[in-house]
């Protein structure tokens, strides 16, 4: 869905915060862009479409990536993906819950059988018990930054995929002007990945 003038103006006008306007303008024509307050109202109201070439000058004047021009509304985008993450925090909760009970009812039976357990289930017995759901997780982490890992790699041998070229640059925009969140998230991941590397 293509993003509307009145939303790039609102998030230029979010990005631009106390900056005034004039200010704005002053900066845009220091740079060589023939900008007034007028223009920098105009696009804000959505009146005046943001150019692209004008868009790269103007990121790095307000210090974030072109991609924050064209992102939905943040604090809708904030408030969607919290709900999201409320419920993938739901389901792993019930998850491991579930890993627990499953742990427990597998271990009981287990011990009524006794020494008539066959081979396999004896197998299963011994791995199932022996592994944590956090130690599940841990595998499952591994196994998704191994999966990233190998896209990176043949992202670099196929270069010509202009596609995901591009979604990969929006994505290193973004991170380069990560907000306290994203260093955040950065952060646990950092935590995870050396734990996976027995670093920590």
């Amino acid at each position: 869905m293509a993003i509307s003038d009145e939303q790039i103006g609102a998030n230029v006008a979010r990005a631009r915060g106390t900056l005034s306007q004039k200010e704005l303008a002053q900066r845009m024509r220091s740079l060589g862009w023939k900008w007034s307050q007028a223009t920098v109202w105009s696009i804000e109201k959505g009146e005046r479409p943001l150019r692209l070439a004008e868009s790269e000058d103007l990121a790095a004047v307000l210090g974030l990536g072109v991609r924050g021009f064209t992102s939905p509304e943040p604090l809708a985008q904030a408030e969607a993906w919290m709900g999201e993450m409320h419920k993938a925090d739901v389901a792993l909760r019930k998850a491991v819950a579930d890993y627990h009970d499953a742990q427990l009812n597998f271990a009981m039976a287990g011990d009524q059988v006794g020494d008539g357990i066959s081979g396999h289930v004896a197998m299963a017995l011994n791995s199932y018990l022996s592994t944590s759901p956090a130690e599940v997780a841990k595998e499952e982490s591994k196994r998704i930054f191994a999966e990233e890992s190998a896209e990176a790699t043949a992202f670099d041998r196929y270069e010509t995929d202009k596609e995901r070229a591009a979604e990969v640059v929006r994505r290193e925009e973004s991170i380069a002007n990560e907000g306290p969140y994203l260093t955040l998230l950065n952060e646990q991941w950092a935590r995870v990945e050396d734990g996976l590397k027995g670093n920590g």
